[in-house]
């Protein structure tokens, strides 16, 4: 299987370089990042610049409704989850109706820093949010385009499940490549 999503990893990036226009390099790179998770929705999600969102591209089977079009406001996505997104690419979460643990620290009354640890806690108004829209399972990784939050490729399942890590980084080279299809284009333009 790991070989098979390498292939499909592979043959997309190509594509999406390849691609005539940006809504083709977006809707590759959806279909490959379901095929490579098996979730039941995967969307790109733009950032706008007052940071409300669009769903610009979307993969889904009928497990789950379409949120193709759709606008979020700027609360959707604190701010402070973003400047996370920015740091650590990659979020996912296998069971939203998972318990949460509270977290002893040792000795040391410094503050304890989660940033970088892929188990962290997720809040509960997320995990809510979440099994309010009928998901049990999310993936995401972000959209970075010259050091800043583009947007983000985000997976919903509706039963629990995750993503195996080794195909974390094949779905990063799916979004690398869309970033630079995106620069590519900018660039293209301007020139014109």
């Amino acid at each position: 299987m790991a070989r098979s999503n390498l292939r499909i990893c592979s043959k997309s990036c190509a594509r999406i370089l390849n691609a005539k226009d940006i809504a083709e390099a977006h809707q590759i790179a959806v279909d490959a990042t379901r095929e490579i998770t098996g979730f039941s929705r995967v969307k790109i999600y733009r950032f706008l610049p007052d940071w409300s969102g669009e769903v610009l591209a979307e993969s889904r089977n009928d497990d789950l409704p379409s949120y193709l079009g759709l606008h979020f406001p700027s609360s959707d996505i604190p701010a402070q989850a973003r400047e996370l997104m920015k740091i650590v690419r990659y979020r996912a979460i296998g069971d939203v109706s998972d318990a949460t643990h509270a977290i002893i620290s040792g000795k040391s009354s410094a503050p304890l820093d989660l940033t970088w640890s892929a188990t962290r806690s997720v809040s509960k108004m997320h995990t809510q949010y979440l099994r309010n829209m009928g998901v049990q399972a999310t993936f995401s990784m972000s959209l970075i385009q010259q050091d800043t939050l583009w947007g983000l490729i985000a997976a919903h399942d509706k039963k629990p499940g995750l993503v195996p890590f080794d195909s974390w980084a094949l779905i990063q080279e799916i979004s690398s490549a869309l970033m630079l299809k995106h620069d590519q284009l900018e660039r293209l333009e301007t020139a014109a």
